[in-house]
């Protein structure tokens, strides 16, 4: 099975390496909307950043519908230039995906919404990327959902009437800050 682009945009610039599995007694948890997700991955270096995915309680990183996550980059400053760099990616791996690029009001944060698919896998995306908080870097968070195969169709038809609703949801949330990988004893 083929992953769409996005998912792959977004990591593009770090090397993940999986931290240690927690039991699910002991995994971070959030809630968007309604629904619960559990922290699944963290990855990253000091060099690379660090990225933290949450994914509704019950789905795999194989197969999820829905993800949060949450990204430090210790390289870069300039949150316009990432939401950019981003859009370049996106129109190379798939130039008919539809995008829109924003701003906060403070123009402190800069956003990127789309949709994207990559053969039987359809993925609609939010990117809001700023400074990190110690003035070094930048910090990223995203809010994505999938569909697969037949639920595709649906999922598209949708969407008109969802994106708003998900971007103030995304935009809006309250987002916590990464957990750091943990070092590898060898």
């Amino acid at each position: 099975m083929k992953t769409p682009a996005a998912f792959f945009l977004a990591a593009s610039c770090m090397l993940a390496l999986p931290a240690a599995a927690e039991s699910p007694a002991t995994k971070p948890q959030l809630k968007f909307g309604e629904q619960t997700f559990a922290l699944e991955f963290i990855g990253g270096s000091e060099a690379t950043g660090t990225v933290n995915e949450y994914i509704p309680e019950g789905e795999t990183l194989q197969r999820w519908t829905k993800m949060i996550a949450v990204r430090t980059q210790p390289t870069g400053n300039d949150p316009g230039k990432a939401v950019g760099a981003l859009v370049n990616a996106l129109k190379t791996k798939n130039p008919q995906a539809k995008f829109a690029v924003w701003k906060s009001n403070d123009g402190k944060k800069f956003g990127v919404d789309f949709i994207t698919w990559e053969g039987n896998i359809v993925e609609f995306n939010v990117f809001i990327y700023g400074r990190a908080a110690n003035g070094t870097g930048l910090t990223s968070h995203q809010y994505a959902e999938r569909a697969y195969g037949e639920d595709v169709i649906p999922f598209m038809r949708g969407m008109k009437d969802r994106r708003s609703k998900l971007l103030d949801q995304a935009i809006n949330f309250d987002y916590p800050m990464p957990v750091k990988p943990v070092a590898d004893p060898k």
